[in-house]
């Protein structure tokens, strides 16, 4: 069930406010977040964090990756030759 309270959207499950949206425009999500693939900026939509692969996540800046941190450790930097390996 979600409800307006003062200003705030609140999803309740039981006693517990599981996500909030509050009038600042914060939300707050107090268990796990899935997103399917990326976080973009608002008013700079080339700029994003993505998950590409499993165990994988990486960093866009002006529309391409520039770094990307791989399931077994490994972090690339400005190389998308090395990501297709």
């Amino acid at each position: 069930m979600s409800k307006l309270i003062t200003n705030t959207i609140r999803h309740v499950d039981g006693s517990n406010d599981n996500i909030t949206l509050d009038s600042s425009q914060n939300v707050t999500v107090e268990a796990d977040l899935t997103i399917p693939d990326k976080i973009i900026h608002s008013g700079d939509t080339n700029t994003s964090i993505r998950f590409p692969a499993a165990d994988t996540v990486s960093v866009e800046t002006g529309g391409s990756e520039k770094l990307r941190i791989t399931s077994v450790g490994e972090v690339i930097i400005n190389d998308t030759a090395k990501v297709a390996d």
